[in-house]
Formats: structure tokens, C-alpha cells, sequence
């Protein structure tokens, strides 16, 4: 059974397994509307492309 992400701004159904033998970085976030929530986001997104 598959997980809905959002992968290059689509939602796409995943399973870990697609990923089997590939590094793999998960993004958390520690609760809406909080100070850290959006400077870690943005500061994710401006790196984004050393993950890729």
C-alpha cells in the first residue's frame, strides 16, 4: 500500500520500497504556526538541490 507525497510539486503515490537501494532525506516539521516551521522550511527550500 502506497503513501501520497508531494514530489516536485505533484502528488504522487510512494512506497518506500520505490526507493530500496537510494538515499533517502524525509522533511519533518514540528507544528504549524510556530516560529521554527517556517525558517526551517525556507531555509530547506533554498538547499533543496544539494539533496538531489
Amino acid at each position: 500500500m502506497g503513501r501520497t507525497a508531494v514530489i516536485d510539486g505533484q502528488f504522487t503515490e510512494v512506497k518506500l520500497s520505490d526507493y530500496q537501494g537510494k538515499y533517502l532525506v524525509f522533511f519533518f516539521y514540528p507544528l504549524d504556526f510556530t516560529f521554527v516551521c517556517p525558517t526551517e522550511i525556507l531555509a530547506f527550500n533554498d538547499r533543496v538541490d544539494e539533496f538531489r
